[in-house]
């Protein structure tokens, strides 16, 4: 077999959002003061002091939790 085919480039979609930064922006767009990630529910923003969860979001699994804090560290770090 030859290895051309596993040496060319994938293609890279640049404007593609992490997940986390969703969440952020969400986070900002709705004044909110904290974003919330527990396993079991579904992410959550403090908003005036009140914990909301976000519409339409699923309740995180362990691997949705652990992908979600993976993108916040550096290499070293995980």
């Amino acid at each position: 077999m030859s290895t051309i085919e596993s040496e060319q480039p994938r293609v890279v979609e640049k404007h593609k959002e992490l997940e986390i930064d969703k969440l952020f922006r969400a986070l900002v767009k709705l004044e909110g003061s904290d974003l919330h990630l527990k396993v079991g529910s579904p992410p959550g923003l403090r908003i005036h002091g009140e914990l909301e969860p976000i519409e339409g979001m699923e309740k995180l699994k362990d691997s949705d939790t652990e992908q979600l804090v993976q993108q916040l560290m550096t290499t070293d770090g995980q």
